[in-house]
């Protein structure tokens, strides 16, 4: 869709706060010519990306994005509030990519990819849903209204909405275990990217052994995957009956002792309590799980409530890496046991450092999406981008951490954090989230050269020569191609770097995208710079053994 004057709108966030909208409904019902135009400027992009994300061709979404204000202008003679403008129009977008969706079923495309076919099972499961139901998802998932909100655009109580959430979340979680049997680990239901989650798995470890179990739960072990923060992750699904808690005060209790079989290494005991809607009903699923070393270990599980356990289960389970790279830095020590990580922007626990001076890292973190038809980063990228910082932080050599995050194509520098003992994922996480970072001035883009020039000058000011206090700096981001490429004098005449520069490029698709991105391209200009194309846990592995064996080289020179 073509570009409009004013400022656009791309992040996807809610409403809340747009006051020059507070108006609007009146204008359109008053007939004002321009009320129409201005509502499609504002929000046209946020459309555009509903329809994008459903169908995954940019000409049927604009197509269907079009058809959709022009169907949502002809029933706004009946909009009584400003928000039901959005969500009128976010209805009938829905409505009509499902339509095109159920008409593919019956058009078999030979050779389509893995995305391709990930977004054709999920799109078939949410099918399945009820209408409204399926609206009511993805208000919350996609666009990411809280539930007593959607109660307002739909003109339900929000107990109401929590409950078409839960049963529609249930569904989908059936769904994906029918689809899935033949795949090594259970899909996690997280919002709408449980199916893209399970691409990231690489360099698997041994599979569990068999397991036993009593009780009337269901507790199925998977097996433990090697994640881009270099250290195992062992996952398990739990389905429970609600009738076991109808007596209870709503809490679920699982205590999960891991215990190390080699040598001497003592057991740990990890506690859960989870709450449960008191308005659940038939079976209950969660997936939980923790991080471990190296090593065979015995996991035993119970689940209960305060008046005794209920069920329990027993497996075993053993972890190493099957990629045939020896010797690779992983960042917890065999038979090491700890708790996962549940979001990507929580805060890690403290590091042992070693001893002696530690070593000063700058992180460049582009937060930037690699398709220019895409406003945000995609929720999973965000994750395999944060488990490759951790990756970086969890080294006990580093101690000094300056992180600068940026977005390329919204042209700005999200959050920024100098010299410190470790990094703050929260302050960085919420920054992201206030950051406004996908609303661009229409004056910029006009200015076709406007992100090469703010790229050129993040380079220049960060890599180039002048006072660092760095021992080497590392890149981290998507890979982002722009339209115009950056000059390479104009980063030769700030001075070669004073350190070694190390390009993490994320590359979820290395056949699709082969070649060098933007800023791998400006890196030609620094003679100490090395790239490498990450796609799978097991490059991570590769990557940080030779970048540390160049840093451990350089810090030995005298």
């Amino acid at each position: 869709m073509a570009a409009i004057p004013g400022d656009v709108d791309l992040t996807g966030s809610s409403l809340e706060g747009s006051e020059d909208l507070g108006h609007l409904a009146g204008k359109l019902r008053n007939g004002k010519e321009t009320a129409f135009r201005e509502f499609v400027e504002r929000y046209q992009a946020r459309i555009y990306g509903v329809a994008l994300a459903i169908l995954g061709t940019p000409e049927q979404a604009d197509e269907i994005a079009r058809k959709a204000f022009v169907d949502a202008h002809r029933a706004f003679s009946g909009i009584t509030s400003d928000s039901s403008l959005f969500i009128r129009t976010h209805r009938i977008t829905v409505d009509e990519c499902y339509r095109i969706v159920a008409d593919r079923w019956f058009r078999p495309t030979l050779f389509r990819s893995p995305a391709a076919k990930r977004r054709d099972l999920l799109n078939k499961l949410l099918a399945q849903l009820p209408r409204e139901d399926r609206h009511v998802l993805l208000l919350r998932e996609m666009e990411g209204y809280p539930a007593a909100e959607i109660s307002q655009f739909t003109e339900s109580n929000e107990r109401a909405i929590c409950k078409i959430l839960f049963r529609t979340r249930q569904q989908l979680a059936s769904g994906l275990r029918r689809e899935s049997e033949k795949k090594r680990r259970l899909l996690r239901l997280a919002g709408l990217l449980v199916l893209l989650a399970a691409s990231t798995v690489e360099a698997r470890a041994v599979v569990a052994w068999p397991w036993q179990q009593s009780g009337p739960c269901e507790v199925t072990p998977e097996q433990p995957y090697l994640g881009f923060d270099l250290r195992f992750h062992d996952e398990y699904g739990m389905v429970v009956p609600a009738r076991l808690f109808e007596h209870t005060a709503g809490l679920w209790h699982v205590r999960i002792r891991v215990k190390p079989e080699a040598g001497i290494a003592e057991a740990v005991t990890l506690s859960r309590v989870f709450s449960i809607p008191e308005y659940a009903t038939g079976k209950l699923m969660l997936v939980d799980g923790f991080d471990l070393g190296p090593g065979r270990y015995r996991v035993d599980l119970r689940i209960g409530d305060a008046r005794g356990w209920e069920c329990s289960a027993h497996w075993g389970i053993q972890t190493q890496p099957q990629d045939g790279l020896p010797g690779q830095p992983l960042t917890l020590e065999p038979n090491q046991i700890v708790e996962r990580i549940a979001g990507p922007f929580d805060d890690e626990p403290s590091v042992d450092r070693a001893v002696g001076q530690p070593l000063g890292i700058k992180i460049l973190l582009n937060l930037s999406p690699a398709s220019s038809f895409e406003s945000v980063l995609n929720p999973l990228h965000t994750s395999v981008l944060m488990s490759i910082v951790r990756s970086i932080a969890r080294q006990p050599g580093m101690g000094r951490f300056t992180l600068v995050a940026f977005n390329l194509r919204g042209q700005q520098i999200v959050y920024r954090q100098d010299n410190a003992r470790n990094i703050n994922f929260a302050a960085l996480g919420k920054a992201l989230r206030v950051s406004g970072s996908g609303t661009i001035p229409y004056r910029v883009l006009r200015d076709k050269q406007s992100e090469t020039r703010f790229a050129e000058k993040l380079l220049r000011e960060e890599l180039g020569g002048g006072p660092h206090s760095a021992d080497a700096i590392f890149i981290v981001g998507p890979k982002v191609t722009l339209d115009k490429k950056i000059p390479l004098d104009a980063l030769k005449s700030a001075g070669a770097a004073p350190c070694p520069i190390f390009y993490l490029n994320y590359t979820p698709d290395p056949f699709d995208e082969p070649w060098r991105d933007t800023i791998g391209s400006a890196l030609r200009a620094y003679k100490s710079s090395l790239a490498w194309n990450i796609s799978f846990p097991r490059d991570m592995r590769a990557a940080m053994k030779e970048l540390l064996s160049r840093m451990s080289e350089r810090t030995a020179a005298p």
